[in-house]
């Protein structure tokens, strides 16, 4: 998932135990990260993304635009995800934080 994270660890000069630090995550965390074994939640691809000053589009690897829908997901659904994409960070932020609250409120 994350196609450029090795090449941008690299770009700054870094081993995989001093990028896990400067994120608070494990060096096997990153290992895994570049080998595709594991997809990191949105969180730490926010985190990545920032600590390498680049869109999540370019770590992913993905052209900007390019749809990133799982086809199983509903017309309203994309609507959605569309919208959310268009909010502020901090909007993002407020979203997510209800979300979250909902979930833990009706599992």
């Amino acid at each position: 998932m994350l196609r450029n994270l090795k090449a941008l660890r690299k770009s700054r000069c870094l081993n995989q135990q001093e990028l896990a630090e400067q994120l608070h995550i494990s060096q096997a965390s990153v290992s895994k990260y570049e080998m595709g074994l594991v997809e990191p939640d949105i969180y730490i691809i926010k985190q990545i993304a920032a600590f390498f000053q680049v869109s999540i589009y370019d770590l992913l690897g993905e052209e900007k635009g390019k749809s990133l829908y799982k086809e199983d997901l509903s017309q309203e659904e994309k609507q959605f995800l569309d919208g959310y994409g268009r909010l502020t960070e901090v909007e993002k932020d407020k979203v997510y934080a209800i979300i979250q609250e909902r979930l833990r409120l009706y599992p």
